[in-house]
């Protein structure tokens, strides 16, 4: 059986250093969260103030009653699409100037190293780091940061909101959306991590048996390893499709996580929000908004997923690209110390 290689797992220390290479500043970050943040707030308001606003008409109530609503519920719905161009505008500035900033470290890098280590490098993969490496970088801010900012932020305000209404729905409420914002990605991120290193290697092994093959098979059939040969091709497929198989039960099992946790919550606010209706403890504008503040709630959570799976292809791409930075640093220290040691005898 044949030895896999894989690529060198990317760690959540490269990740910081290429995030570092960003030079990402805060008050740029911090407004981006906040636009985003607002966004999914009003969302949220819109959500809650349309539940209140059907129950309260149904009541028949006199119409100055709900003028106020009205307002509300129109003024929600504009400033959401306003503060979502603004959020689009924040984001990608923080990400267009993280990447002209790391694209110039990093020519600065290998300007100021052994020449020989960038002409080492082939074009096609000095192109890759220089270009799809460094993109990915950058979009984790607007992919992964950003999101989960965003998501704690509109989990715990929705949490919140929820606790003051009934507590006993708003535990239902937390627990849905730790599951839906923890487990979901985790599972993401379990699949993206079996898709791309397991079975990307068992593919590539798969393409170097089949080139084997169909170079030297007069030479493997007289040697007695055509079969061998073939066996690990064979065998390659296998193992590619068997990985696959596994990273399609973690990618449908994080797919499914946040609509069945979505389901839970609602319905959990349902059997609450009656009982607790029923019993007169709260009005029936009230049981509305349980029922509708957790779908709107979920819309933060949900993006997790593709941030988990983003972030684990980053961690690798900032593993390649820090490779190729230090390539340098340490073939220019090894020189430094030769010189020295030269010096000294």
């Amino acid at each position: 059986m044949t030895t896999v290689e894989r690529p060198r797992r990317g760690t959540w220390r490269d990740l910081r250093r290429g995030l570092a290479l960003l030079e990402v500043s805060p008050r740029r970050t911090s407004l981006a969260v906040v636009a985003a943040t607002i966004t999914l707030v009003s969302a949220l308001t819109l959500a809650g103030v349309s539940a209140w606003l059907v129950l309260r008409a149904f009541e028949m109530p006199p119409v100055l009653d709900l003028t106020v609503a009205v307002v509300a519920v129109r003024a929600l719905g504009i400033s959401r699409g306003v503060f979502r161009y603004l959020d689009r505008l924040a984001t990608h500035d923080v990400a267009l100037r993280g990447t002209v900033a790391a694209r110039t470290t990093l020519y600065q890098r290998l300007a100021g190293g052994d020449p020989r280590v960038a002409l080492g490098v082939s074009r096609g993969r000095m192109l890759a780091r220089t270009g799809e490496d460094i993109d990915t970088i950058a979009d984790t801010v607007v992919r992964a940061v950003i999101p989960v900012a965003v998501a704690v932020i509109l989990s715990a305000t929705a949490t919140f909101v929820l606790w003051l209404i009934a507590p006993a729905a708003a535990i239902v409420l937390a627990i849905a959306l730790i599951v839906a914002g923890v487990f979901a990605p985790v599972c993401a991120a379990w699949a993206t991590r079996i898709r791309e290193e397991e079975a990307d290697a068992h593919r590539a092994d798969h393409r170097d048996a089949v080139l084997m093959v169909l170079d030297h098979a007069a030479e493997l059939r007289v040697s007695g390893q055509l079969e061998q040969s073939l066996d690990r091709a064979d065998h390659a497929v296998r193992s590619s499709n068997a990985a696959s198989d596994r990273a399609a039960i973690g990618s449908a099992t994080a797919t499914a996580v946040t609509p069945l946790a979505v389901g839970a919550s609602v319905i959990g606010s349902i059997i609450i929000g009656v009982q607790l209706y029923a019993s007169g403890d709260i009005a029936l504008t009230s049981l509305g908004i349980l029922v509708l503040l957790p779908l709107a709630a979920f819309e933060a959570v949900s993006t997790l997923p593709d941030a988990a799976t983003h972030t684990v292809r980053a961690k690798s791409a900032a593993a390649r690209v820090m490779e190729l930075i230090d390539r340098p640093i340490a073939n220019h220290h090894s020189k430094a110390t030769a010189r020295a040691m030269a010096t000294k005898s």
